[in-house]
């Protein structure tokens, strides 16, 4: 009789933890892709932004003095973001919201895949 007891103790042990291993998994599933969707969306929102930028005037004319207060403005009501700066085909900055001096991205990967591709391209994540 004690053995039918404790196999039944351990098979309701392990029915139990079966099944919280189970919820875990489901969980975590549902996290990841709620987490992916934000990403998505994410990244979506920069693209949107970047586009919308491009077709101002003085970024389109490469006009540095007129970029600056922009940038600046659209970091102030963004903060997800850490920056948003231009730069030329070459990699040298000409506006940055956050001022900077003197940087050149033509090492970033970001700026080599949007260079290369002609497409929108993320920064990094650190």
């Amino acid at each position: 009789m004690a053995s039918f007891t404790a196999g039944i103790i351990i098979y309701s042990g392990v029915s139990f933890r079966n099944e919280k291993i189970g919820e875990a998994l489901k969980n975590s599933s549902m996290l990841a892709s709620s987490l992916s969707n934000e990403h998505q969306k994410m990244v979506a929102d920069a693209r949107q932004l970047t586009l919308t930028l491009a077709q101002l005037s003085d970024i389109k004319g490469l006009k540095p003095a007129g970029m600056q207060p922009v940038l600046k403005k659209v970091l102030s009501v963004n903060p997800k973001y850490s920056n948003i700066f231009i730069a030329d085909r070459a990699g040298r900055v000409l506006a940055s919201a956050v001022p900077a001096r003197d940087t050149n991205v033509s090492d970033r990967s970001y700026f080599i895949k949007a260079i290369a591709s002609g497409l929108f391209s993320s920064g990094n994540i650190r």
